[in-house]
């Protein structure tokens, strides 16, 4: 599914300063359509079968996906503990089994030989013999089954079908007949038996094996040649939501050069355009007419998806409230509900009754999204793709264009805190939460954290009245729903406001902000050791401020003893008022240079870019509608070179070389690829460096080893012939 730049349209939208170079965002664009839990796809056995070798070893506090496998050692200790001679037979026949089955998937990528072919089925058919006869002594289930699955791979359907009808289908209920009985079913499709396997298929869960029997029948042409043989037959169910998810796709990967079918295909989805998606309507409506199938509610879903996907709210929402009125699962009524209320955001204006119904369905979606999560350790799930599409893709946009910008900040945040307090356990949400461990990182100020790097890129103003609107309680209830989800902690807000109050060079505006920061909090930042151990008044190009960095950043990192950022800004206040009280002169040239000192190491060049913003590359640029350090640092700079202290003058002019990002040469290599430097005389950095080649020549006194060495200049001096 496509990707798009979300957080800088956004802020586009917010406001025209700004900041457009943000990393890719997900696109919140999973599949709406689902009559069936996406562990359908999924083996319908694995968490039984893990479940009985658990038990077997005492171990049901593992997690391990496939129990077997990993925890092999486990089980035989378990085994030879008991005495269970029996179990320890069963398990060599299973590791030769399971044997091949990697000898089979690693041969895929190759032809395996024929002394290769010849050893894997007399290895199959011991298999098989060897299971045959321990039925008669013990774990009858599990050795039946080994017998269908050797029978299995060497191919032997027929086999297969009368050892189910003889013997397998008279053991006791429970997971391996099941599994039995899903290779019977294999047996089934194999001998043109497509039907009988499918209804097997479907009762037992195991919609990848639909989708695989169903590979020729994944278009309209298909659905129809099924339903006319069978119009009740299970398989729709699957056939219906692969189209409807087809015809998403298909326009997900859209461009203004037309689809990307190659890609689709890769995916293993199938094209399905507008025409065909149309088709599709027409037949759809005429199946719920005719009344022949059990599940109305899912073909009038379909049809309101597909017109919602088209554009036509309206009609999507019309189809969609007939379709939750129709006969159909549990499932598939949600599934409808979910669709109509994410139609519903294309044709409707806020207003108390449409507030009533967000709520009503956000509240019944966080139902949803605890139900379908159940007791899993994992986050995200079908709901959760629901709740992300309607308001990233929905309401946000929704609340954007009808200039509600707080509430689509609230949306944001919402959605975030969702998250961050499921992983957290709830912990997040609390003003003292710490952040502990080895690797620990900051989440809160991570660019894929959306609520932060849009807030990284709105104007100052905008989120300070942001702070006031979700510290208030609020008159609208879905407005107060979504407020009452939002990261609390005042400290976040503030530091967030003072940071961008400073990166657009309003210091005296930061001061209020920056002062209700604890200390406490600043250590939890990722930059928590550059605020410790960085300092602002050094000038940036006669130091580098490197040494004992830590290996990565993160929080508790450092242990600031003062809010730096709030330091900076009253020392700054401080400086240019002393600067412009200054009368012409030294005093004035010292606190110019001073201020080109502090204006660069804010500066996204500087060692504190961490005082304007929370992340820093070595492609940082002055963003748009941010105050521009590093030109003001300029500014300052070229008064101090016409001092008329000769030192003072050399500190300049070393320092406009230094910080001029127009380059004084070209690089190009000769036939060996060695480096061939070319001059840029017209180049703003050639200029400057050649005035400071020029200065170090006139008053050779007043320049330090520092510059007396500097490779750079040595290279100028060379290339430029001076």
């Amino acid at each position: 599914m496509k990707k798009f730049i979300f957080v800088s349209l956004f802020a586009l939208a917010l406001c025209a300063d700004a900041w457009a170079c943000i990393s890719e965002a997900p696109t919140h664009n999973n599949y709406m359509f689902s009559v069936f839990r996406r562990e359908s796809m999924d083996s319908p056995f694995r968490e039984d079968i893990n479940a009985y070798w658990k038990r077997y070893a005492g171990d049901m506090s593992d997690t391990s996906t496939d129990y077997y496998r990993w925890n092999r050692d486990k089980i035989d200790a378990a085994a030879r503990s008991r005495g269970d001679v029996l179990m320890q037979r069963y398990m060599k026949l299973l590791d030769s089994y399971l044997q091949v089955c990697d000898e089979v998937s690693y041969d895929s990528w190759d032809y395996p030989t024929k002394e290769q072919l010849t050893k894997r089925k007399s290895t199959l058919n011991s298999i098989r013999n060897s299971a045959t006869m321990a039925m008669k002594t013990g774990l009858r289930e599990l050795n039946a089954l080994m017998v269908m699955r050797a029978n299995m791979m060497l191919g032997y359907d027929q086999a297969n079908i009368s050892f189910w009808n003889s013997t397998a289908q008279n053991l006791p209920k429970g997971v391996w007949r099941e599994v039995a009985r899903n290779i019977y079913a294999r047996a089934l499709l194999n001998t043109g038996k497509r039907i009988e396997a499918c209804n097997i298929y479907a009762e037992q869960g195991d919609m990848q094996s639909i989708k695989w029997s169903m590979r020729n029948y994944r278009n309209l042409a298909g659905i129809q040649k099924i339903y006319l043989d069978d119009p009740n037959s299970p398989t729709l169910i699957y056939l219906v939501q692969d189209f409807v998810n087809n015809v998403q796709e298909t326009l997900d990967q859209a461009t203004g050069t037309g689809t990307d079918e190659d890609w689709i295909k890769t995916i293993d989805a199938r094209v399905v355009y507008k025409a065909d998606a149309m088709r599709f309507v027409d037949f759809a409506n005429n199946v719920v007419r005719s009344g022949k199938n059990e599940y109305p509610c899912l073909w009038k879903s379909a049809i309101g998806m597909i017109y919602y996907l088209f554009g036509m709210s309206e009609e999507a929402v019309a189809e969609l409230d007939e379709a939750m009125a129709m006969d159909g699962t549990p499932r598939m009524k949600d599934n409808a509900r979910c669709i109509r209320l994410l139609a519903s955001t294309g044709c409707n204006m806020f207003s108390p009754s449409y507030s009533a119904y967000l709520l009503k369905e956000m509240q019944r979606l966080d139902e949803l999204i605890r139900d379908e999560r159940g007791t899993s350790d994992i986050y995200p799930n079908h709901y959760t793709d629901v709740k992300e599409r309607v308001v990233y893709n929905a309401l946000v946009p929704k609340c954007m264009a009808t200039g509600r910008v707080n509430m689509a900040l609230a949306l944001l945040g919402m959605m975030e805190e969702n998250e961050q307090d499921f992983y957290t356990k709830g912990r997040h949400s609390q003003p003292d939460y710490v952040i502990e461990g080895d690797y620990a990182w900051n989440s809160d100020y991570s660019p894929w954290n959306e609520y932060f790097a849009v807030m990284d890129t709105i104007s100052a103003d905008v989120l300070a009245g942001y702070l006031k609107y979700i510290s208030m309680e609020q008159s609208d209830p879905f407005e107060q729903y979504v407020v009452s989800q939002v990261y609390p902690n005042k400290n976040y807000y503030n530091d967030l406001i003072g940071t961008r109050y400073m990166a657009e060079g309003r210091f005296a505006d930061a001061l209020p902000y920056l002062e209700k920061v604890s200390l406490g909090f600043l250590s939890q930042q990722n930059i928590s050791w550059y605020m410790a151990n960085r300092k602002y008044s050094l000038p940036r190009w006669f130091n580098r401020q490197l040494p004992n960095m830590p290996d990565t950043d993160g929080p508790g990192k450092g242990e600031p003893k003062e809010n730096m950022k709030l330091r900076y800004c009253k020392d700054m206040l401080q400086l240019q008022a002393n600067y412009d009280l200054a009368r012409e002169g030294k005093q004035k040239d010292m606190r110019a240079y001073e201020l080109a000192v502090m204006h660069y190491q804010a500066s996204c060049y500087g060692d504190c870019w961490f005082l304007t913003h929370y992340g820093h590359s070595i492609y940082d640029s002055t963003r748009n509608g941010e105050f521009d350090f590093a030109r003001k640092t300029v500014e300052y700079l070229n008064k101090c070179v016409v001092s008329s202290d000769l030192n003072m003058r050399y500190k300049a002019l070393y320092a406009l070389a230094f910080v001029d990002k127009d380059p004084w040469f070209d690089v190009k290599y000769d036939r060996d690829y060695n480096p061939v430097y070319i001059p840029r005389p017209a180049s703003s950095q050639y200029k400057a460096m050649s005035a400071l080649y020029s200065f170090a020549r006139q008053h050779p006194q007043y320049v330090d080893g520092y510059t007396t060495r500097c490779d750079m200049l040595k290279a100028f001096a060379r290339v430029s012939g001076q």
